[in-house]
């Protein structure tokens, strides 16, 4: 159990996993603290956490529909490199309609990691293995909301949306 718990391919995944709902758990904790300031209009924010809600749930059924007619671990590359660049570009934006489009982006590819690293684990690991890797994948969520706590006291003074 524990070899394929330190293996390269179960670290890569859990990293990813982790890396993939860094941002965003931490954007949607604070979402009205970091965007009400930028944004300033309370309604539309209300809007764009509706949008990323439904983008997230038709994201899931086409990450599954996706990695069933690719293979798992080339949709899991996919999901973790285009989610990195997509979350990178809040950094670029600016505008309302681009706020709500990256929402509807990162809704999309948010539930991705989730809904594919299931299977994925079984296909690398087979079935015995990936059933018994799938908790400890799931504690990179709980990680993250540990660490996103860190971050925050860490910076708050350098990252604020004023």
């Amino acid at each position: 159990m524990l070899r394929l718990v330190f293996s390269l391919n179960f670290i890569l995944i859990f990293t990813a996993s982790l890396l993939n709902s860094l941002m965003s758990t931490y954007a949607l904790t604070n979402f009205k603290i970091i965007f009400l300031p930028i944004i300033n209009d309370d309604h539309f924010l209300t809007y764009i956490l509706v949008i990323y809600s439904t983008a997230s749930m038709v994201g899931t059924f086409y990450w599954g529909w996706y990695g069933d007619k690719h293979g798992i671990t080339k949709t899991m590359l996919f999901i973790s490199v285009a989610d990195a660049c997509f979350k990178l570009l809040l950094l670029l934006i600016s505008g309302k309609f681009w706020y709500g489009f990256y929402f509807l982006l990162i809704g999309i590819f948010d539930k991705g990691m989730i809904t594919v690293v299931g299977p994925g684990l079984v296909e690398l690991f087979g079935i015995e293995g990936g059933t018994e890797l799938l908790p400890f994948k799931a504690s990179s969520v709980l990680i993250t909301f540990a660490i996103i706590p860190i971050v925050q006291i860490a910076t708050k003074d350098m990252c604020t949306p004023y």
